[in-house]
């Protein structure tokens, strides 16, 4: 089965988007983007693949887990946050959205959570349990 590009459709033309996308992919991947809780901008380290770590940060969108992030996301690993939000906010994260070696798993972990594989789960070097309630209270 071949796959036909409509006549519309510039071959040259596709093959620059296609170079611009991994020239941008490339330049995102060397910083943070400055927002309104974060207005500086965080350079982060390119480390090669046998130094660089998957860190997985439960509650990573509160105040310790957010912190945390930044600082292993400018040493250059790969971090993965899992947060429901309860006590965090993605404020506090979103200045590393757009970045590849960053992704978010929303989820409560009191509930069970499917993943493709276990793999996926025995795949991170590192995990660190930063969750918390801030309150007490909240749970009566």
């Amino acid at each position: 089965m071949s796959t036909t590009v409509p006549a519309s459709v510039n071959p040259v033309a596709l093959s620059a988007a296609a170079l611009r996308l991994v020239e941008d992919r490339n330049t995102l991947a060397l910083h943070s983007l400055p927002t309104h809780r974060t207005p500086k901008v965080l350079l982060t380290a390119t480390l090669p693949d046998h130094l660089r770590l998957k860190i997985l940060i439960t509650g990573g969108a509160g105040f310790v887990g957010s912190h945390l992030c930044d600082k292993l996301m400018i040493e250059g690993h790969e971090v993965t946050v899992l947060d429901n939000f309860f006590t965090g906010s993605k404020k506090n994260i979103e200045h590393w959205l757009h970045h590849p070696n960053f992704s978010l798993i929303v989820h409560d972990v009191t509930e069970p959570i499917r993943l493709v594989s276990i793999y996926v789960m025995n795949s991170y070097d590192m995990t660190c349990h930063v969750m918390t309630c801030a309150s007490i209270y909240r749970y009566y």
